[in-house]
């Protein structure tokens, strides 16, 4: 049992650290190449959202067809939002939204891609103050058992 706490422990810490550094910097950077992204008119050509075979597991997929005003072209919006972390509910409610034939508003970000609504800083280091929290329950659990295992050996 010792042996599978270890490991747990191992490998939570690992996916934590791997959060703090990699996953929640790249998040907020997404946000900020948005936050003073341009308002574009568009209309929507076709809403899809479904399931589809990912390395032999589903995954949802969402795509948002749509045409912007100002330039006539096509463009394809598979990120809804930056910074968030998808979940299949999320994409259902925005391919939801945005039925063909409706004129909407879209964000155009300072690296050219299109986004249908903008980001959340909260939302995009919510896997930051994850893994934080986790390194504060971790420390505190060390921290509890060696003194539990020094008052053990001086008895």
């Amino acid at each position: 049992m010792e042996k599978i706490k270890g490991i747990c422990f191992f490998a939570l810490t690992f996916f934590s650290f791997f959060g703090v550094v990699v996953f929640t910097p790249a998040l907020v950077y997404e946000v900020f190449q948005t936050s003073d992204s341009k308002i574009v008119e568009a209309e929507v050509i076709e809403s899809y959202f479904g399931y589809e075979d990912l390395f032999g597991r589903e995954a949802c997929s969402l795509e948002v067809e749509l045409k912007i005003l100002s330039t006539n072209e096509n463009v394809i919006v598979r990120n809804a939002k930056p910074g968030d972390i998808a979940i299949c509910s999320s994409k259902k409610k925005f391919a939801a939204n945005y039925q063909p034939g409706d004129f909407t508003i879209v964000f155009l970000s300072k690296n050219g891609e299109y986004y249908l609504a903008l980001g959340s800083y909260l939302e995009a280091m919510t896997p930051g103050i994850l893994s934080i929290v986790w390194f504060v329950f971790f420390y505190s659990y060390i921290k509890i058992h060696r003194k539990r295992a020094s008052q053990v050996s001086s008895n």
